[in-house]
Formats: C-alpha cells, structure tokens, sequence
C-alpha cells in the first residue's frame, strides 16, 4: 500500500494499547482481525458515535448569552422579624420594665440590617460569614495572645477584628477576595488595616457593626443566636433569618449577659 494511501482517514482506526497490539501481532493479527472485519468495526462506531452526536444537537437549544447568564438578579428577602421580643428582651439585660423607645430603635435597627444583608450580593454576604467565622475562631483571645477566662467576650467591643495575615493566607483567589472586601468596605460593614501602620501585629480588619447603638452589636447577635437558638453567627448571616429574634427555640430559654 502507498504511503499516502496508508496514512490516509480511510485507513485510520484508532485503538487503545492492548487492541493495537493485538491486531498488529505479525502471527495472530491478520487471522483474528481480517480487513473486512476491521472496516466493520470502524463503520458501525462512526456511525453510533454520529447517532449519539445528533441526538445531542437536536436536543440542545444554543442562544447567545445575556446578563441573565452572568448576574445574579434574584432578591434575597431575609425574613422579617415581627416583634424582635426576645432579642430585646436580651439586650435589656433581663428588666422586667422595656422602655417603649428602646424597644422601636431595636426593631428599626434590625430592619435596616435585614434592608442592608439584602442587597449584599451572594459573594459580599459569604465573604461577611467567612470573616465572622475567622473571627469566631479567636474571639475569646485578645490581640497580644491573652486569652480571656471568665469574662464575655460579646461586651468587650462593638467590632470584631480578624488579623490580616488570617485573612489573606486563606485566600483562594487574591482580586476575587480585593473584591469582595471592597463591597463590604463601601457597605460600611468593614474596615481595613490601616496601610500606614507600621507594626504587623496591629494590622487588623474591623468588621462593623450595622447598627448605630452601642447596645446592638454583632458580639450581642452572637451571644444571642448561640443562647436563644444555638446557632452560629456565621451560618446565620449566610441565610439571616429575622424571625429568630421574635422567641428562643423550644426547650430554651433567652440568655443574660
């Protein structure tokens, strides 16, 4: 056979190692594998392989791609709380008198919350809960490595702070994790190390509290969440649901502080 005619598709007939092997055999190869069992097998893949390829493209419908493809515009609608009783009921700090005031600042304060994680974009809010869940981490440890005993760390201060160092070298993807810091930070829920600062050891994220009161704070929503409900932070900023802070769980019952 001329080379040309050799090489070319018609001869083609690709084979995995051990096949090849054994139809090449110069003793065995031409008896069990004759060329018109060959152009047999090579005729009836091709065409099982177009019928499968047919039924693929008939069944695909192929339209150009639009915003819908890429952006998410679904609204997320956390679910509102109705009385906010229980939280507030907290956040008194067990008094049997709620001044009326104090209780419509907490309910506005949770709204304008749920009015914010909601226009957060998917990555902004999991990028929220992974930091909480760093922070969640080392909450009981002061930044100097003291490690606090007895004293709770929900009162301590209204922002929690992660180190940078334990932000960045968890990064997957470092413009992806710019991005996602930078939504929070125009949303006034972060703030970032100072670039100035000289000192490592100072160079911490702050995440902000929501809220405009000292006494409605993520370290209270934390201690609440965990009492109330058993429930951490992080997961609940994932998915928040508002309606939590109207009663504790059954079989609990509102923690102090």
């Amino acid at each position: 056979m001329p080379v040309e005619e050799r090489r070319h598709y018609n001869n083609l007939l690709l084979l995995c190692a051990d096949h090849g092997r054994d139809v090449d055999d110069r003793q065995t190869g031409a008896a069990a594998f004759p060329v018109e069992a060959l152009q047999r097998i090579k005729r009836e893949h091709s065409q099982r392989i177009a019928e499968l390829v047919d039924q693929v493209v008939r069944s695909t419908t192929i339209h150009p791609r639009t915003v819908a493809d890429v952006l998410d515009t679904s609204r997320r609608l956390p679910i509102a709380s109705q009385t906010a009783a229980a939280l507030i009921d907290y956040l008194n700090g067990g008094e049997e008198e709620v001044d009326a005031d104090f209780a419509d600042q907490v309910r506005r304060e949770l709204e304008s919350c749920r009015a914010l994680l909601t226009d957060l974009s998917k990555v902004g809010r999991t990028s929220l809960a992974a930091l909480i869940e760093l922070w969640d981490s080392t909450r009981d440890v002061l930044p100097d490595g003291t490690k606090l005993v007895g004293e709770d760390p929900y009162r301590r201060h209204p922002m929690l702070q992660v180190h940078q160092s334990r932000v960045w070298n968890r990064a997957l993807s470092q413009s992806g994790l710019s991005d996602a810091l930078a939504e929070l930070e125009d949303r006034g829920l972060l703030e970032s190390p100072d670039p100035e600062e000289e000192h490592p050891a100072e160079r911490f994220y702050m995440i902000l509290s929501p809220w405009s009161t000292e006494w409605t704070t993520w370290r209270r929503l934390c201690g609440y969440l965990e009492g109330a409900h058993g429930l951490n932070l992080a997961s609940w900023v994932k998915d928040p649901d508002f309606s939590l802070f109207d009663a504790p769980s059954p079989g609990r019952t509102v923690p102090r502080w």
